[in-house]
């Protein structure tokens, strides 16, 4: 587990190749890793549909072509350029 990792290597019950590196690198990052590992996990606590057929694609909704130009209008900005 993340948490169980030491923040000085020398501590570490394991060889490491790179741990003089490795572990400053975690120290600072652990917050991000915590949260990518978060977001990798599946749930199974909180429910998404209630049967299979909720997931049939109908099309795009009614709001598409508007989400679609404000994106649009992001990437290419006040000069109307591709940014």
């Amino acid at each position: 587990h993340l948490e169980a990792i030491p923040h000085d290597y020398r501590a570490w019950d394991v060889k490491v190749a790179g741990a003089t590196r490795l572990a400053p690198t975690l120290a600072a990052d652990r917050d991000r890793a915590l949260l990518f590992r978060t977001l990798a996990t599946l749930r199974t606590d909180i429910p998404l549909f209630e049967n299979v057929d909720q997931l049939e694609w109908h099309g795009p909704r009614p709001h598409f072509n508007e989400v679609g130009a404000r994106l649009d209008a992001a990437k290419t900005g006040a000069s109307g350029k591709r940014k």
